[in-house]
């Protein structure tokens, strides 16, 4: 630890003082000549809108970053798309217009560009997937989850918004219909598309607070003065400490297995977290990774010391509309450890270490400043940003919903990005009915049978926490995220 320590204080200073500067300088050496391009635009590409900046920017570089919504309704849905575009009027053209746009490349700069054949029929229409995506004529609940891992990976039509919705009718007598919303995350993050759902189902969402203050006493001061100790710490983890497991790249398309987690419900997970003291997240997170070394020890496979993993953490004061309004931020995943308590101190203790206002606040602003370079410097950087790390970890809020349509639940799956990222978590869900939603690379985990238990082995492991819980009362030393 005091050697770790040590190298930490040895890497800070040259790291904030030399580093990050020089990186600063780069970016701003590019506004010259972005000017240059912007004025060209205007006078030879008038049919081109704003330059594709922030994370926008970033995650163009990845094709299958893909976010995809299963709605459950117990009521028929019209298979016109009038009511599905209906936020797209006057005023909603201008708050929703990614939906109508797409992006292209001039000068080395990525610009949006509208559609100007918008056809709301190109994107709401019949579910018309084929091959591995096609769905049977009874199909189960459990068949659309399966699914997810390919419909993840499917490739948008050139020229179009990167968006498509399918009201599917379920089997049975009943008028009961799966909603399927598909979007690339360049046009917008998941608080954007709940915003532009609500308005399309006319729902109310309430979002619950997603973080409470931190009980370690750090203010922004305290945080700032430890900010180039922090940031290297960071970036030591990002860069030095690569884990025993790697998921190895591929070119093309992966092949995706996913299932879908029912059984993890709120009130279990937020009995532990009340019972420890400590986040939601924490809780899931510790439970999430004791499900991963469970599977991998039942398959005979070697289990790692920790996984090199992105969460996105929320922003506050959303400002609605289409945007990516989140901080990107990497973590060193603790998965293998010798009991549950042992898993969930570390893992606590790794999420304690993004607490830092600071931090989040630099890390921010230099994926901002990533994302407004030329397209080429942007996609090395965040290649460069994605090596090395394997899992995304986005936890979204379980959210209230009244609404005037009959709304059951909502299941949400998120794709992979860059080359060694070969798995993603993300917990999503409505009125306390969590869903969590795992796809994974099927080289890493290939049996089948063992895949499909996930939801036993974090289950297990939830339940053992809440036994520890029990035991030790209320936790002293922790930080919310």
């Amino acid at each position: 630890m005091l050697r770790r320590q040590i190298l930490q204080a040895l890497v800070a200073l040259p790291l904030f003082f030399i580093v990050i500067p020089v990186v600063v300088l780069v970016a701003i050496s590019t506004l010259p000549f972005k000017g240059l391009v912007i004025i060209l635009a205007k006078i030879f590409r008038p049919d081109l809108d704003d330059i594709v900046t922030g994370l926008s920017g970033v995650f163009t570089s990845y094709p299958n970053l893909n976010i995809v919504y299963y709605w459950y309704f117990d009521e028929h849905l019209s298979p016109e798309p009038d009511w599905f575009v209906r936020a797209l009027n006057d005023e909603g053209r201008r708050r929703y217009r990614r939906l109508l746009q797409y992006w292209t490349t001039f000068c080395g700069y990525k610009f949006w560009k509208e559609d100007l054949n918008f056809d709301s029929k190109n994107h709401y229409r019949e579910y018309d997937y084929t091959g591995d995506l096609e769905l049977r004529q009874e199909f189960t609940e459990e068949d659309t989850h399966r699914i997810m891992g390919k419909l993840i990976t499917a490739p948008w039509k050139v020229g179009q918004s990167p968006w498509e919705a399918f009201p599917i009718p379920l089997p049975g007598p009943s008028s009961k219909t799966l909603l399927i919303f598909r979007h690339h995350h360049a046009l917008m993050d998941g608080f954007s598309t709940m915003n532009y759902t609500s308005e399309v189902l006319r729902t109310k969402i309430e979002f619950k607070p997603a973080r409470k203050e931190s009980k370690t006493g750090n203010s922004f001061l305290y945080s700032l003065l430890r900010l180039p100790y922090d940031l290297a710490g960071y970036e030591m983890d990002k860069r030095m400490y690569q884990p025993d497991w790697q998921f190895p790249p591929v070119g093309g398309t992966r092949d995706l297995q996913s299932t879908c987690l029912k059984s993890i419900t709120v009130d279990k997970v937020k009995l532990a977290k009340n019972k420890l003291d400590t986040s939601y997240p924490i809780v899931l997170l510790s439970v999430l990774a004791g499900g991963l070394q469970r599977m991998f020890e039942e398959a005979h496979l070697p289990v790692p010391e920790f996984l090199p993993a992105v969460i996105p953490l929320p922003m506050p004061n959303h400002p609605g509309g289409t945007v990516n309004h989140v901080i990107i931020a990497r973590f060193r995943w603790p998965i293998k450890a010798d009991s549950v308590p042992e898993r969930f101190k570390r893992v606590q203790e790794k999420i304690q270490q993004l607490s830092s206002p600071a931090l989040l606040r630099i890390i921010g602003m230099l994926a901002d400043l990533y994302g407004s370079v030329p397209a080429y410097l942007s996609k090395a950087v965040a290649n460069a940003s994605a090596s090395g790390c394997s899992v995304v970890t986005s936890i979204f809020p379980v959210v209230d919903v009244t609404s005037e349509m009959q709304i059951r639940n909502m299941v949400c799956a998120l794709g992979t990005s860059g080359n060694d990222i070969g798995t993603t978590f993300l917990s999503s869900g409505l009125n306390g009915d969590q869903r969590i939603v795992l796809i994974m690379d099927k080289r890493i985990c290939p049996e089948d049978k063992i895949f499909y238990n996930y939801e036993k082995f974090v289950e297990a492991e939830l339940d053992e926490l809440l036994m520890y819980a029990e035991t030790t009362g209320k936790h002293s030393e922790v930080c919310a995220v």
